[in-house]
């Protein structure tokens, strides 16, 4: 006559999930990716130096991921500007904390940090294993 105590019905896809993006990141640390991500005064473009081991990629996607809420997340293409550089206008100035979550086109694997303020800041994402 007690509930069971289980907190999501779909405990094993989140579990999958999971175990996806840890496969990312270690593939990010195998190829020794790192993202220098700088973003303008104004937060309104962001800029991107990847470095690594083998072929870097011709595309990217980054996610400017609120902790909070949802409808304050942005996932912006990035545009190459050369081997290794990239960048993108954002929609809306970026404030306050974010996860920043680089992936290659394919999400073949990915880089993440965390950020307390963007505007006018570098974060560096290295693929630290976790």
């Amino acid at each position: 006559d007690s509930s069971d105590g289980m907190v999501a019905d779909d405990y094993y896809k989140r579990g999958l999930a999971i175990n996806q993006t840890l496969s990312r990141e270690r593939l990010a640390l195998a190829r020794r990716y790192r993202a220098h991500v700088s973003f303008s005064a104004d937060a309104r473009r962001v800029r991107v130096l990847l470095s690594g081991d083998g072929e870097l990629p011709a595309a990217m996607q980054l996610q400017l991921a609120h902790p909070t809420r949802a409808g304050m997340d942005e996932r912006v293409a990035l545009h190459a500007l050369a081997p290794g550089w990239f960048e993108a206008q954002l929609a809306a100035p970026v404030r306050g904390r974010r996860l920043i979550v680089l992936e290659d086109a394919a999400r073949s694997w990915r880089l993440s940090a965390e950020t307390d303020n963007p505007a006018g800041n570098a974060v560096l994402l290295p693929a630290a294993e976790r």
